[in-house]
């Protein structure tokens, strides 16, 4: 296995760890809304404060997830393109060596 295929298979292995981590992240937010529509179609004249609190709470609680995911987005995408990077300037060494060794060879 080239450095190449290493360096491929590290920045796939990164995209899959962002996948999940939106995945995660997009089903707390879809688990949290479905709480308050909940609430809010079982408020009646009393449960309406109920409703508002647990609304506000929603919209705290998705805010911060959306912080979080965006967060853990950045951190990934700049792994990959570090990884992207290295392996790209390792291809540019070795090619310039394989240069090397032709021009070695002519003389």
């Amino acid at each position: 296995m080239t450095s190449f295929d290493k360096a491929v298979k590290k920045e796939e292995e990164v995209l899959v760890a962002v996948a999940e981590s939106i995945g995660s992240t997009l089903g707390t937010i879809t688990a949290k809304a479905a709480e308050a529509k909940k609430a809010l179609l079982a408020a009646n004249a009393s449960g309406r404060r109920v409703a508002r609190r647990t609304a506000s709470r929603l919209s705290k609680s998705l805010k911060s997830a959306k912080k979080r995911a965006k967060k853990q987005v950045k951190k990934t995408a700049k792994g990959a393109r570090r990884v992207q990077r290295n392996s790209s300037s390792s291809v540019r060494r070795a090619a310039k060596r394989g240069r090397k060794m032709i021009r070695s060879r002519m003389r």
